[in-house]
């Protein structure tokens, strides 16, 4: 699902944090994240997580276009058993079905990876 993920000196975007070539639907795509930018109105204010353990990022393509936006939040769940994650992205009405249902594959095995390695190191822990 990731063939390349790039940080540092690497990136090609000095605004960058992240410079990724990602399966998102009939291909692979190159975007970069972690551009700073205002907080878009529509992306909801959770309270309940850390603002520390939030982070909204704009997706952007090598000319510029911002064609996404992530909100990714981490918190403990009460009593220290277990951690809540919210993440959501959100794209244009417009964007083409074929790259909506790639997206939520590609979105699943991500997670699904994610999972595996925490539960992985949940065991050794």
């Amino acid at each position: 699902e990731h063939y390349l993920s790039l940080s540092g000196g690497g990136v090609r975007d000095p605004k960058a944090a992240i410079e990724s070539i990602e399966n998102w639907g009939p291909g692979p795509i190159t975007y970069f994240k972690g551009i700073p930018e205002k907080r878009p109105a529509f992306i909801p204010a959770l309270d309940d997580f850390p603002a520390d353990f939030q982070s909204s990022l704009a997706l952007t393509l090598a000319d510029g276009t911002v064609f996404a936006h992530s909100l990714t939040a981490f918190r403990n769940l009460p009593g220290g058993y277990g951690v809540e994650i919210f993440e959501s992205i959100w794209i244009p009405d417009s964007v083409p079905a074929e790259v909506l249902e790639g997206l939520t594959a590609h979105i699943t095995v991500e997670f699904s990876n994610w999972l595996k390695l925490a539960y992985k190191k949940a065991i050794k822990a």
